[in-house]
């Protein structure tokens, strides 16, 4: 029954404890992408915190670009030399944004105070706008890597086959074993090395859990390839599905290859009230440090029908997230450090 009113005083029933409401009803969707993107963010952008406490969104971001000097055979009395360039990179800039609405009557005599209730429902929004919808941040992180794979890759000596159709390296189910053992050769050929951030979908972790445990005294030793140097750390996510042809899907990227931006609105740091307005900001609970705008609004509104009165005192909480996601700028036409990679199911 919505609008709490299965939970009125008359019914005088035990409220359940916090931590199993977020654990079984409360719990969200297994999904690490958020996390994969807020990794070592401030080392891809080093001007972050410039950038998010500007007064205006910031649109481009200049690099240098790699330049393919010539090597001569001889000295020479009038070398000419060959100067370096610099491109820029346009940030997009979007918005995900969630409300929550409370009534002051509607909390009469129930079990639930406002306050309780305001907490809930604001963890609840918070986590629908990161992981539990279609529209969420964790869907749209996934739709960025798959738009933004790399379509240029090393097709010399790997271990896995470059589709140059589909744009994914294809490894063969006899490779299983030695999955991430030979992608750090087939990375190395790319040019990459050291850790590497792997996005996959959530049935792979059984595989990983079965390598992992094969240590020196078994069969097959497959541990080895879980440490140093082929370190690779894993971000599950229910959101990624296979095609029918494959055991599982990989977007894997060398550590500092793509990140998140935010930004709050001057007028939110800053906070205002106007009348029935409220601006301000939110520390996000799923992911301290990221603050999310605020905008508070109250009106006199007839919640009647939910439980509440005709004329009932009503607050509005608006939380948006303003974000841009960007990945290492690199010259070569349809090249990126995303690499999309599919095990074979047979």
């Amino acid at each position: 029954m919505a609008n709490y009113a299965s939970t009125v005083l008359l019914e005088a029933r035990a409220k359940q404890q916090d931590k199993y409401a977020k654990k079984f009803e409360g719990r969200p969707e297994n999904s690490m992408l958020m996390d994969l993107f807020l990794r070592n963010r401030d080392i891809t952008i080093p001007n972050l915190a410039d950038l998010r406490s500007s007064t205006t969104r910031a649109t481009k971001i200049i690099y240098p670009t790699k330049t393919d000097y010539t090597i001569n055979s001889t000295k020479s009395c009038s070398p000419t030399g060959e100067q370096g360039d610099s491109s820029i990179v346009t940030l997009s800039w979007a918005t995900k944004q969630v409300e929550v609405i409370t009534s002051l009557k509607r909390h009469n005599g129930n079990e639930y105070s406002m306050v309780e209730s305001l907490a809930w429902e604001l963890l609840m929004a918070e986590q629908a706008l990161w992981k539990d919808s279609a529209v969420s941040m964790e869907s749209a992180l996934l739709a960025y890597l798959e738009a933004n794979r790399t379509q240029v890759a090393s097709t010399n000596d790997v271990h896995a086959t470059w589709d140059a159709i589909n744009y994914n390296y294809d490894m063969a189910y006899a490779d299983l074993g030695n999955f991430y053992n030979f992608m750090f050769d087939d990375l190395q050929r790319n040019n990459y090395s050291g850790t590497m951030l792997d996005a996959y979908n959530t049935g792979f972790s059984g595989y990983i859990r079965s390598q992992v445990n094969q240590g020196q005294a078994n069969a097959t030793n497959s541990a080895f390839q879980y440490t140093n140097p082929f370190d690779f750390v894993g971000y599950p996510c229910n959101f990624i599905n296979n095609s029918t042809s494959d055991l599982s899907t990989h977007y894997i990227i060398p550590e500092g290859g793509v990140c998140i931006l935010d930004w709050n609105d001057p007028v939110n740091r800053e906070g205002r009230v106007v009348g029935d307005s409220e601006w301000g900001t939110y520390q996000s609970r799923f992911f301290p440090g990221i603050m999310l705008d605020l905008f508070t609004k109250t009106a006199c509104a007839d919640t009647s029908s939910s439980g509440g009165g005709t004329q009932d005192f009503t607050t509005t909480y608006e939380m948006s997230f303003n974000y841009a996601v960007a990945k290492q700028p690199l010259s070569t036409s349809g090249e990126t450090p995303i690499f999309k990679t599919n095990i074979l199911s047979s």
